[in-house]
């Protein structure tokens, strides 16, 4: 559903701890798309365990930085995804885009679209605050480029050397030391769906009925899940995880999919745990 029919694909998947189970599931999931070829890309942990997480995001969001490396030498280019992604529009068009000269082209980032809204320590990183900055979810990638340039090493290096001051891991350090010199895609080729800042238990259980703001059959693109509300975890508020539940249920892991039992479940265990708090209740130190 996610390319056009005359286009066939190199998928490559990053394994960082993907269990044999989900390994399994991964192959019958796409025993229906011949032109799909997959490939496993094995890693060593032990490269990014000095490395630190940050918000909701694991060491595994470091990997990309190594794709120039790891990925076969004779690949000029590649698409890169975040795994909270749904793609819903023919990524065949993305993937012709020219990157004319750039190290990738990106899409600017949503929630702080500048160094001094989109990173928190722009200033103690010395970051021209009026410079736009980018989601790195969805990186369009010249390989060639980065090898040429050592931008791997070189955003490696700026990890080390300010790890303390990078809120949102290796985003902040690609957009430092990319800075003007990504190109801008289409908005539509990375929705960032982010939190909204009034849910409701009755809006939550609502949003399982089929009639709950209506949405369009097909939005064209790509959904980028980017907040740790993740379509796949209870209390995940928006309405958009209705297309992650649509191609879940065609998937192996349909068995997975988050229903109103779920949520209502997962609520009532909250309320249950601030009851303490609500009525005044404090632990004996």
């Amino acid at each position: 559903d996610w390319s056009s029919d005359v286009c066939s694909s190199d998928l490559f998947v990053i394994d960082g701890g993907i269990s044999p189970e989900n390994r399994a599931k991964i192959l019958e999931a796409l025993a229906d798309f011949p032109r799909v070829r997959l490939r496993w890309i094995e890693f060593d942990r032990d490269r990014i365990g000095h490395l630190h997480g940050s918000l909701h995001l694991t060491r595994s969001t470091y990997l990309r930085i190594f794709l120039p490396e790891i990925l076969p030498p004779d690949l000029a280019k590649v698409l890169y995804l975040d795994s909270d992604m749904v793609i819903t529009g023919d990524i065949a068009r993305l993937w012709d885009t020219d990157l004319q000269g750039h190290p990738i082209l990106a899409v600017q980032n949503l929630f702080g679209g500048t160094f001094k809204l989109g990173i928190v320590h722009w200033k103690e990183l010395g970051l021209d605050p009026g410079m736009e900055c980018f989601n790195s979810g969805l990186l369009l990638m010249d390989l060639e480029n980065w090898r040429r340039s050592g931008l791997d090493r070189l955003i490696l290096e700026y990890v080390a050397k300010n790890q303390s001051l990078l809120t949102l891991c290796d985003q902040d350090a690609l957009n430092a030391v990319l800075a003007g010199r990504w190109g801008s895609l289409d908005r539509s080729w990375n929705q960032q769906i982010v939190r909204r800042t009034r849910n409701s238990l009755p809006e939550l259980l609502l949003s399982h009925l089929p009639g709950f703001r209506k949405l369009p059959s097909r939005p064209p693109g790509i959904l980028h899940f980017i907040s740790d509300k993740k379509p796949w975890l209870p209390r995940c508020w928006y309405a958009e995880r209705r297309y992650f539940s649509l191609y879940l249920r065609k998937s192996p892991w349909a068995d997975r999919e988050i229903t109103i039992l779920h949520d209502a479940w997962s609520v009532a265990r909250e309320i249950l745990r601030r009851i303490p708090a609500i009525l005044g209740f404090r632990k004996r130190t």
